[in-house]
């Protein structure tokens, strides 16, 4: 199951979201009987979370709570939670695109990260390759 939840202040279109996440979902042949949550925040509530989880004391755009350890796991039943910051992603960003944030989370559930050189151009050109492949020619 696909869920949304939008406690920002900004408008959020929920059919095009889940959409994206099915399409996602189906690309990288995980079936959509998983929970992906994702959660719509405001800066207070991002920065919090930052801070919890990351010892990085201020808002960003997006972060990602992985339920899966590996790919085993991918049977079971939580995929996982994205959180976006969409007045962050509209100021800090000057973007109003959500969906490259919600693609850029789903790479980091599926355990890809950008933490050096080297796993950011993996991550990278993943993300590229996803938005060729889910024809979102805007993003790459």
């Amino acid at each position: 199951m696909i869920d949304i939840i939008n406690n920002s202040s900004i408008s959020i279109n929920n059919a095009d979201t889940k959409s994206l996440i099915s399409r996602l979902l189906k690309l990288y042949n995980i079936s959509t009987k998983n929970d992906i949550e994702i959660v719509f925040v405001n800066q207070n509530t991002i920065k919090k979370y930052n801070f919890e989880f990351r010892n990085i004391d201020k808002s960003t755009n997006v972060l990602s709570f992985p339920a899966i350890k590996n790919e085993n796991d991918l049977n079971k039943h939580i995929f996982g939670t994205i959180m976006i910051c969409p007045e962050y992603i509209k100021e800090v960003d000057n973007n109003t695109d959500i969906n490259k944030y919600i693609i850029h989370g789903f790479l980091h559930l599926l355990g890809y990260n950008h933490d050096d050189d080297k796993n950011e151009k993996i991550f990278y050109e993943e993300f590229k390759n996803i938005s060729k492949k889910i024809n979102l020619k805007e993003l790459y």
